[in-house]
């Protein structure tokens, strides 16, 4: 099984980028906090890179900015690319199937019924359509 659940906060105000195909796509990183702490020391905090396509990432860049806590459902996915240098890379990512505003939205927009959206339909993308 390969499920993610995360709380956290935009790191950057999320961008959206069209495919090759016209498929819309978000890439955004979250910060998350460790659920411990080391005594006299600050707590830990993981920056983890989220992908969200079409109109569920036209919702984020519309209702959420920088530092909006959100709630993110998906799957890690791995992928193995070559950079311009032609050296092997590798990158971990969520592609979130599910996500939840937990704070304000910004200049106060209220949502939409549809941002809330589980969209458990299948998105095809070709290689070409990767962000990386």
């Amino acid at each position: 099984m390969n499920t993610i659940q995360l709380i956290g906060r935009i790191t950057k105000k999320p961008e959206l980028r069209t495919t090759n195909s016209d498929n819309v796509v978000c890439n955004f990183d979250i910060a998350v906090n460790r659920d411990y702490k080391v005594k006299d020391e600050q707590a830990k905090v993981d920056y983890i890179k989220c992908q969200v396509w079409n109109k569920s990432a036209e919702n984020l860049v519309q209702y959420q900015d920088k530092g909006s806590l959100i709630s993110v459902e998906g799957t890690l996915r791995v992928e193995n690319y070559k950079n311009q240098d032609g050296e092997s890379r590798t990158i971990a990512f969520v592609r979130a199937n599910k996500i939840e505003y937990l704070s304000a939205k910004k200049n106060n927009d209220e949502p939409q019924a549809n941002d809330y959206d589980d969209f458990s339909n299948e998105v095809i993308i070709s290689d070409d359509d990767l962000p990386f």
